[in-house]
């Protein structure tokens, strides 16, 4: 596959997937100034304490980890480990603030563009973790771009209910647009069933499976490269038929190969971030090597607090400048059905 430039879109038209470009390498990030931004830290037991950690700070502690799994390993003749930590080290995606305030945006502006053509846009979470987290960061860039225009600003709505959506979709004759959001894809499991089920209720509703398809659109921080050949798609109820999922993703995370032509690690991609780190490609990986050499300490990066979690009663957020920014959002934007918003 060609390199996809800064600002260039590549559409894979059996699939359906656009990319914008691929992720930043940690191994970049690590040279960099600055990434002032403060993380949380998980406590780990018998290894850390909870805390906060500068962001460039993080980066950095977490590729003197991987060298240092390099090194023992070396040391050792554990050439499978080192080759491994070695790929690991050369092809781990990471995702910081800065980056995730560029995929939101650039998500937003996807987004506003529809809403400008006149189509009524549907800011969709499937659940109240990251998918709503994003939900939430892109709605605050829309909010944004669309300003006071009470014409725009009526257009876009934010749902965590299929029903209601579906419901929504029907009142406007099926000409919209429902945006589902997500952070990482790297399964496609999650974004594949959350895609699912609003794509059921739109039938369910009265949609065309043809409807359907031009309403539902995933749109992610970041994708496993593989679904750029391979595709995502949906299953329709009580049929053994399937079609294909569009989707936007402004990063892809690239596979990469052993010597012997395996994946490295599973699921054949790393990539994670400062605001959710990722188990299958990251944390699995690293656990292996600190349960292979038992002296070395999880990393910064590794299990990082999520700036999203609930409160105990699972009612709000507990960063309660979150908190605020959700409730004014959520209010200002809830999806209301029996408005219709199509102009006639």
């Amino acid at each position: 596959m060609s390199e996809i430039g800064e600002g260039e879109f590549q559409k894979i038209e059996e699939s359906l997937i656009q990319v914008t470009k691929e992720g930043p390498k940690l191994k970049d990030i690590a040279i960099e100034e600055g990434r002032n931004n403060s993380i949380e830290l998980k406590s780990i037991l018998g290894t850390r304490e909870a805390g906060k950690c500068e962001e460039g700070q993080a980066v950095k502690e977490t590729m003197e980890f991987i060298n240092r799994v390099i090194q023992k390993a070396n040391e050792v003749g554990d050439s499978e480990t080192a080759e491994q930590a070695t790929l690991f080290k050369e092809n781990l995606v990471f995702i910081g603030e800065k980056e995730l305030q560029e995929a939101t945006s650039a998500i937003a502006f996807r987004l506003s563009n529809e809403v400008r053509e006149g189509k009524p846009v549907v800011i969709f979470f499937g659940g109240v973790r990251s998918e709503r987290y994003i939900a939430l960061r892109v709605l605050e860039e829309v909010d944004k771009m669309i300003g006071e225009d009470e014409n725009l600003r009526q257009k876009i709505c934010l749902s965590g209910s299929c029903q209601k959506t579906a419901e929504f979709a029907k009142e406007n004759d099926w000409n919209c647009l429902v945006a589902v959001c997500d952070d990482f894809v790297i399964s496609g499991t999650r974004i594949r069933g959350f895609a699912e089920e609003i794509f059921n209720k739109l039938i369910a509703e009265g949609a065309t499976p043809d409807q359907a398809s031009r309403i539902v659109e995933a749109n992610v921080v970041a994708i496993k490269g593989v679904f750029l050949k391979e595709g995502l798609s949906v299953r329709i109820e009580n049929t053994a038929a399937e079609r294909p999922l569009r989707v936007f993703s402004y990063y892809f995370a690239p596979e990469y190969f052993n010597n012997e032509g395996h994946w490295a690690v599973f699921p054949g991609a790393s990539v994670t971030g400062s605001h959710s780190s990722v188990d299958y490609g990251f944390e699995a990986v690293i656990r292996e090597w600190v349960e292979k050499f038992p002296d070395l300490k999880f990393p910064p990066l590794y299990e990082v607090g999520r700036p999203y979690e609930l409160n105990d009663d699972g009612r709000g957020y507990k960063n309660p400048e979150l908190q605020s920014k959700w409730e004014r959002l959520s209010g200002a934007y809830s999806l209301k059905i029996g408005q219709k918003l199509v102009k006639d």
